[in-house]
């Protein structure tokens, strides 16, 4: 098998996708050396100034399809918005090329440990509890934010580790990828509209572990029953072989778990609202008392422990991740509150993209909650996504191309009120007529957002512009008053 070049002079570098992480690693490879051509299914007018940026860089572009000089050339880097199943990358693995994906040159580039954090739900928030724990001796990028690759390539200095998010789809591509901590959150049905089923989800999120030796942390969620699926699979040195790439080691990392509902043998629980430790060798003693009303909710409990696991992993003093907790703020869009009126607040979870984190959103308020959902489907089980609905919404306001279909799955379990919006600006001024006060009103979709807005971030920014509007429009009118 044809490895990954350490030298990058005059290699030939094809990029799959002009995106953030295409546009990234072309500036890194070509200023490396390498011969660089990014091909995009995208018309030029869709891309904007992005080809002129590419060029600027020394790349070459080609757009409106993909042609042959894909196919010829020694490495393709494909972004993370293009499936492994696509026909040229399908072509690309049986002439032999390299496919990989910006994850795996950034490791090969980064002279830093990484600590990497994957998951369906909990991710983001424990990669950026993590960073705050570690202080300004870390770095946070990946799926969260600023492309791995241009972090780990610029100046990192007084920096000892660079925290990651990685998604499944990134991991797909991986060939020898060694966090030197890596996490799995949890795994639930997701994106099942781009893999082509739960269990090759689940070996997706496996390969996060694959490349681990002894020297490494392993960690696992306990109370989720996939993550310990894959937890076995590391302890055993039995992790799945990905099709077209290296065997996974056999002698893997150290194996830690966190729970918030029960004691384990190694790692980090939660009990008598204090978070206990045992590492491999030590007794179990209690480390960091909970007390962050800033992070409410259970979900956030979980994120935070474990982080705080990783942090202890890798030597940060309790006291320190103590402080980093109390003045956390919560991510944008994740559970964000952007007003109130007359005792109803506005809450944008634009994030939240499948059933688990619906649910968990539901379960962090004490108030009735008028849910605003939907959006395009990504496969998930609206069936499932219902019933929760029934069982926590005072009311369900749906909009995007799957609404009728989870509202009609929410009705069928008894939910108690709906009505359908056909933008965003009525269905907030109807979840509000809905909600009692002191009541929440939730945007938290459980879909994607591409049926109405740019983005995700597009979609909280406008159900935040609505609901401000709102409030100001009635603040005016009891002024007239």
């Amino acid at each position: 098998m044809k490895s990954i070049p350490s030298n990058w002079t005059g290699q030939r570098v094809a990029i799959l996708g002009l995106a953030r992480s295409g546009l990234a690693l072309a500036r890194v490879l070509a200023g490396k050396g390498a011969h660089v051509l990014i091909s995009d299914q995208r018309e030029a007018e869709q891309l904007g100034d992005l080809p002129e940026q590419a060029r600027a860089v020394g790349a070459q572009v080609e757009m409106g399809g993909h042609s042959d000089r894909l196919l010829n050339c020694e490495v393709l880097v494909i972004s993370p918005g293009v499936s492994l199943y696509a026909p040229i990358v399908q072509q690309a693995l049986q002439r032999g090329v390299i496919v990989t994906g910006e994850v795996e040159i950034a490791y090969l580039l980064c002279p830093r440990p990484i600590l990497a954090i994957t998951g369906t739900n909990g991710k983001s928030t424990s990669c950026s509890l993590l960073h705050e724990a570690l202080g300004q001796g870390s770095r946070l990028a990946g799926n969260i934010g600023v492309p791995l690759v241009s972090e780990v390539t610029g100046d990192l200095t007084g920096v000892d580790y660079v925290v990651a998010e990685i998604s499944s789809f990134q991991l797909e591509t991986v060939h020898g990828f060694r966090p030197h901590l890596a996490m799995l959150t949890n795994v639930t049905a997701d994106h099942l509209d781009r893999h082509r089923s739960m269990e090759e989800y689940v070996q997706a999120k496996a390969r996060l572990f694959a490349y681990q030796t002894p020297d490494d942390w392993a960690i696992f969620n306990a109370d989720d029953d996939q993550s310990l699926t894959v937890s076995e699979w590391v302890s055993a040195g039995k992790i799945p072989q990905w099709p077209g790439y290296p065997a996974p080691h056999t002698n893997l990392a150290r194996v830690l778990h966190y729970s918030v509902n029960r004691e384990v043998a190694q790692g980090a629980w939660f009990k008598d609202n204090w978070f206990w430790l045992r590492l491999p060798g030590q007794s179990a003693r209690p480390v960091l008392r909970w007390n962050f009303p800033n992070l409410p909710g259970p979900h956030n409990l979980s994120n935070a422990l474990a982080a705080c696991l990783a942090a202890l992993c890798v030597g940060t003093d309790p006291e320190q991740i103590e402080r980093a907790f109390a003045s956390y703020h919560r991510m944008h869009h994740r559970l964000e509150e952007v007003g109130e009126l007359r005792g109803v607040r506005f809450i944008d979870d634009s994030k939240a993209t499948n059933v688990s984190s619906v649910e968990s959103a539901l379960l962090t308020y004490k108030e009735p909650v008028v849910l605003i959902a939907g959006g395009r489907d990504k496969g998930l089980d609206l069936d499932e996504l219902g019933r929760v609905l029934a069982l926590h919404c005072h009311a369900l306001v749906s909009i995007g191309e799957a609404g009728p279909q989870i509202a009609a799955h929410a009705l069928k379990y008894g939910l108690r009120a709906h009505q359908r919006a056909g933008s965003m600006q009525e269905a907030v001024e109807i979840a509000y007529g809905l909600s009692p006060s002191p009541g929440v009103v939730l945007l938290s979709p459980a879909c994607t957002s591409f049926d109405m807005f740019q983005n995700a971030e597009h979609r909280g920014d406008v159900f935040a512009a609505c609901a401000k509007g709102l409030i100001q429009k009635s603040l005016v009118t009891k002024e007239e008053r």
